[in-house]
């Protein structure tokens, strides 16, 4: 369902050395900076899902949830909702996020629109929202079963796992 996005770029070496030049030619693949895919569970549906910011992985994560529920949005907004997450908790941070999605959804309401900004400690979120128009599969819940956010130089990397 989800969706692994890579780049190849050809990259070109030129060296100079005293008895003339030598040209290398790599081709290298690049990993897309946010993305998601579907992973193999049993009997739940999981996710991991990648990206640059913390607020960017919350947004591609809603985007995961989405399309494995196939969820589709009709075209008008219906309203603005503002949420507000204290950081310091990642894992705990992304579960009530999605599950504040999943809330919504059962009032046949998906987010169009996600805008998420941090001062200081705390992260808000507006999101502008509009009938849910169809949808595949429900999620039930989203766990903290292997959850888990990992931090690295690259960005950010979960892993998450839903209840259907």
């Amino acid at each position: 369902m989800g969706e692994k996005v890579f780049c190849q770029i050809q990259v070109c070496v030129l060296l100079d050395l005293p008895l003339g030049r030598i040209t290398k030619r790599y081709n290298v693949i690049v990993m897309i900076s946010a993305g998601y895919e579907e992973l193999d569970h049993t009997a739940d549906w999981a996710l991991r899902v990648w990206a640059e910011t913390l607020p960017d992985l919350l947004r591609t994560a809603a985007r995961g949830m989405y399309t494995l529920s196939g969820v589709q949005l009709g075209d008008r907004r219906t309203e603005t909702v503002t949420l507000r997450f204290s950081l310091g908790d990642d894992e705990m941070m992304l579960v009530d996020f999605l599950s504040e999605l999943v809330f919504l959804g059962e009032r046949g309401l998906g987010a169009r629109e996600v805008t998420l900004t941090i001062t200081g400690d705390v992260m808000e979120g507006k999101l502008e929202l509009a009938p849910i128009k169809g949808q595949k599969k429900e999620i039930k819940a989203v766990t903290y079963h292997g959850m888990r956010v990992k931090a690295s130089q690259e960005g950010y990397e979960a892993t998450i796992v839903f209840d259907v």
